[in-house]
């Protein structure tokens, strides 16, 4: 007979199979209320099985077959199969999102694109970029060179250089041009129409080793080894004389002036350099008690400075008396040997004359 739970093909008289040892029940008919029904103890026997007549080759296969390998057999990995998800940090590429600077527009597309979102950004690749080119600039016979793009045309690129060449040469004067200004010949503040000593008509004066050109509507005089100068509505004078020193020791050294007269009672108000017809001069605005004196130093060469002093009825420093006073030092000579008469000493009787007569006088009148 064969098995019912497994089919297998089993003894007649078996009531166990002997491949899956399910309990059959062969003789139904046998089985009724009318017969003992055995009762199974602990002491009775187990039922004997039928080994030798267990089919062990039921439900075997063969194992060649590739269809027979067991479904429990861990599966082989495939290495080759099996994909490397590691990111590598060199192929990864970075991509800028654009900022949203405006909210979406109302009027949305029907077409179904997307929407534009305020103003775009173009995202440019390694290959989209602009690439460099050279430009080459022939400026004063050097070449220079710039790396420029696309968009960046010949004459921009000129522009650019004449401003960076113009900008370099406005630095380095400033840091290295010698500390002066330069005037153009001033004009005249005074009713009186200025005279200079190229108009032609002058008086000739020496002083110490100088001789100088006065134009003739100006009145002079010497005193204290200097010359004297006055318009004829003594509006001003000028006070010229010349001392050993050096005009280049001199400008180098302002501040150390400014202290040095500051310490013996004269106050600075300003010093500076200025260029008057060609010639430098060291300008100090200087204050004596209540007096404002315009000062002046300029070289007059063989190891002499000319020193130049100036007021004038108003208070003020004329810088036009200044211009005046230039022009007579430009024209000025320089003479080896003093003129002897003028270097001839002085015995002032006067005083004494003067007394001796006043006695004689009240001696009479008794």
């Amino acid at each position: 007979m064969v098995c019912t739970n497994c089919n297998t093909t089993i003894d007649d008289n078996s009531s166990v199979c002997p491949n899956c040892g399910f309990q059959l029940n062969t003789n139904t008919e046998e089985i009724n209320n009318d017969e003992e029904v055995i009762m199974i103890t602990e002491n009775m026997a187990p039922p004997e099985l039928a080994v030798n007549q267990e089919n062990m080759m039921a439900g075997a296969g063969d194992l060649s077959s590739g269809d027979s390998m067991s479904s429990y057999a861990p599966p082989e990995k495939n290495e080759e199969a099996i994909e490397d998800t590691t990111v590598k940090i060199s192929d990864r590429v970075d991509f800028s999102i654009p900022k949203v600077t405006a909210p979406v527009e109302s009027d949305a597309p029907t077409d179904g694109s997307v929407p534009i979102i305020g103003e775009q950004t173009t995202i440019l690749t390694k290959e989209d970029s602009p690439k460099e080119e050279l430009t080459q600039l022939k400026i004063g016979g050097k070449v220079l060179k710039f790396k420029t793009g696309k968009n960046l045309s010949l004459p921009i690129v000129l522009i650019i250089a004449i401003l960076t060449l113009i900008i370099g040469v406005f630095i380095g004067k400033m840091l290295f041009s010698k500390n002066y200004c330069t005037t153009t010949t001033r004009k005249n503040t005074n009713t009186t129409k200025v005279k200079y000593v190229s108009d032609g008509k002058n008086n000739i004066t020496n002083v110490g080793s100088f001789t100088y050109s006065i134009p003739e509507d100006y009145i002079y005089d010497k005193r204290e080894k200097g010359l004297l100068v006055y318009d004829n509505k003594d509006t001003f004078r000028i006070y010229i004389k010349t001392t050993n020193g050096s005009y280049e020791d001199m400008s180098g050294a302002k501040l150390s002036i400014r202290e040095t007269l500051k310490e013996n009672g004269t106050t600075v108000n300003n010093i500076k350099e200025l260029n008057i017809s060609e010639k430098d001069y060291l300008i100090i605005e200087t204050i004596r008690g209540t007096s404002n004196k315009l000062v002046a130093f300029s070289d007059a060469s063989n190891d002499y400075v000319y020193y130049i002093e100036i007021v004038n009825s108003s208070n003020n420093y004329d810088y036009d008396v200044l211009d005046i006073a230039a022009d007579i030092v430009k024209n000025a000579k320089y003479q080896k040997v003093e003129s002897k008469m003028e270097g001839a000493s002085i015995n002032d009787v006067s005083d004494l004359a003067i007394k001796a007569s006043l006695e004689y006088k009240a001696l009479n009148n008794n």
